[in-house]
């Protein structure tokens, strides 16, 4: 199979939701940074 990044994104939104749900819970701020080491685009 080969990996489709916009296929990803299309489908795979509850995903981004819940990140941003749980950076919320974080109190990260703009000034912070994120490390995204988990699988996909980096949404």
């Amino acid at each position: 199979m080969r990996w489709d990044a916009e296929r990803y994104d299309s489908t795979h939104a509850p995903q981004i939701d819940a990140g941003m749900e749980l950076i919320e819970m974080a109190s990260v701020r703009a000034e912070d940074s994120i490390l995204d080491i988990g699988c996909g685009t980096g949404n």
